[in-house]
């Protein structure tokens, strides 16, 4: 009895140490499988055998560091067009005031040389006929000059303030100002930071509105007058009206002809988690981690910053981004 006790025990024993074993034998052989996608908490990223990588879109390229002039990013204040059809309005009282004043100068003027030949013919007007003509003809001459004064001043406040090139398209209703005010185009001023000086303002910036995307603003002139918030010298620009409100706060990027040691990455090579600006970079084969783009400068090219001396990815990195959340999720249900 005591050896047939023995003899099962002893094969209890053995099966525990087989299906133990098997056990470890199945789940070694689930973790030695090649993953389509994974993924560290020290390091994120994510694998991709050739074939995904290639249906993903992934393309890579070792960037090459150059000198650049990424610029300095300056503030672009959209403008109310209310401020343009004020000064508009001025000028144009002004103007017709002091032509409505010029129009009554020449009638009386004609009016008192009239009365000046009667009164040489024969005296055919008395000379107090001919003094009160005369009197008018002063009258109005002098409210002509006060009404040119006025009309000179109010052109003067509006090239102090908006420049020659605006306050002569203002007063004369030229092309630039009628497209302004049927909302064609949109006044804003790129107020560069405090302390840079540019050589010449460029005829040409790119203005950065909320979603990311580029504008083309064309150069209208120097501004006589700067960003309060900033204090730096500043310009007049205008956009196309692409979603440009008047009174919205966007950015600029300003050349200063200083180069700079670094890369360009395109947009396409830039993906966007928690507020902040990431991209891929080829540790290993068909490995990718993704890197926080600290210190970048998005410019006209792209996104300029230096990054590590490895490969990079320049098209499938938001293939690469959800594929990398994904596993992040996964990664969380497993725990």
């Amino acid at each position: 009895m005591k050896k047939t006790r023995l003899a099962l025990v002893i094969g209890g024993v053995g099966i525990a140490v087989a299906v133990f074993y098997f056990a470890r034998s199945i789940d070694g052989d689930e973790k030695n499988e090649a993953p389509t996608a994974a993924h560290t908490n020290a390091e994120p990223g994510v694998a991709l055998d050739a074939d995904a990588a290639k249906r993903a879109g992934i393309e890579t390229r070792k960037l090459q560091i150059g000198n650049y002039d990424p610029g300095v990013t300056a503030i672009a204040t959209a403008l109310p067009i209310k401020d343009l059809a004020d000064v508009a309005s001025g000028i144009a009282a002004a103007k017709a005031q002091a032509q409505k004043a010029a129009a009554v100068l020449e009638s009386s003027r004609k009016e008192y040389q009239r009365l000046q030949t009667l009164h040489a013919d024969d005296r055919n007007v008395s000379d107090r006929t001919l003094q009160a003509a005369e009197a008018v003809w002063r009258g109005d001459e002098a409210n002509a000059r006060a009404a040119n004064v006025t009309y000179a001043a109010t052109l003067a406040s509006a090239q102090r303030k908006w420049g020659n090139v605006l306050s002569k398209a203002i007063a004369e209703n030229g092309p630039l100002f009628r497209r302004l005010m049927e909302g064609k185009e949109v006044l804003v001023r790129v107020a560069a930071p405090s302390g840079i000086r540019l050589t010449a303002p460029p005829a040409t910036v790119k203005v950065f509105s909320d979603d990311r995307n580029w504008l083309p603003a064309k150069l209208v002139s120097a501004s006589s007058q700067t960003d309060p918030q900033v204090q730096g010298m500043a310009y007049y620009y205008t956009v196309e009206d692409d979603g440009v409100i008047p009174g919205m706060t966007l950015s600029a990027e300003l050349p200063t002809g200083a180069e700079q040691a670094g890369v360009v990455l395109p947009d396409a090579a830039v993906v966007w988690w928690q507020g902040k600006p990431w991209f891929y970079q080829s540790v290993a084969e068909n490995r990718f981690e993704r890197r926080e783009l600290v210190g970048a400068k998005q410019t006209s090219q792209g996104w300029f910053a230096t990054v590590p001396d490895l490969p990079t990815v320049l098209q499938g990195a938001q293939s690469l981004l959800s594929e990398d959340l994904r596993n992040q999720i996964k990664m969380s249900g497993d725990d």
